[in-house]
């Protein structure tokens, strides 16, 4: 159900409730990516590609995780345009779009126990998602312990892979600098959002806006 707020200028603000744009479900899981960092080498960050039906704010994302061992450093869920064909080959491009509030690793539950990890899109980071346009929901491992057993680790499925996106991730070798490649899986995750209508009365005809990060766009 929609909120609405009547602001003193006359301008009703309704937000709707949060909805479900994309997901895939844990209930594929057949293995894990990990992310972590070592002295030699490096997988800082993982996810899945998708393209919006409709247009909306991001709000939340859910990515299916554990942790193997003792990590230390803090998670993020990021959302990145993309480049290539949604399905087949698309991976994030350029700086991310928005940034989730961070999560302490150290509170995921230790492999082979796996849950749904809630990452928050707050303030002007709760950006628009344009329908049509491709995106992809990323899941970031600021990892300050380096070890190669010290993991967060993301639910994957490398058999079935029936999601339309396709999976991506940040992987460093021996050489830097970290270089975003193609994984063959589709990774577990759920993408929320809600839309904000400002509603006002010009010359006797209302006029609905929504807003985005750097402005106004007419609905």
């Amino acid at each position: 159900m929609a909120n609405l707020i009547l602001l003193n200028n006359g301008i009703m603000n309704q937000t709707a409730s949060s909805t479900l744009l994309d997901s895939y479900s844990e209930s594929y899981k057949t293995t894990a990516s990990a992310l972590y960092k070592s002295p030699t080498s490096q997988r800082w960050a993982c996810g899945q590609t998708f393209t919006m039906q409709s247009t909306y704010s991001i709000s939340s994302a859910k990515f299916y995780m554990a942790k193997n061992n003792s990590p230390v450093g803090t998670l993020y869920a990021k959302i990145y345009a993309t480049t290539g064909t949604v399905g087949t080959d698309a991976l994030p491009v350029g700086d991310a779009l928005a940034t989730s509030e961070g999560i302490d690793v150290t509170t995921l539950p230790v492999t082979p126990n796996f849950e749904l990890i809630t990452f928050t899109f707050s303030g002007d980071e709760q950006v628009l998602l344009f329908a049509s346009n491709n995106y992809a929901i990323v899941c970031f491992f600021d990892a300050s312990l380096a070890t190669n057993y010290d993991l967060a680790l993301v639910g994957e499925d490398n058999t079935t892979k029936t999601h339309a996106g396709n999976g991506c991730s940040l992987y460093n070798g021996s050489t830097p600098p970290p270089t975003w490649g193609q994984s063959n899986v589709d990774y577990c995750f759920y993408l929320y959002g809600t839309r904000t209508i400002n509603v006002k009365t010009v010359n006797g005809l209302a006029r609905a806006n929504t807003k985005s990060k750097n402005g106004l766009s007419n609905v």
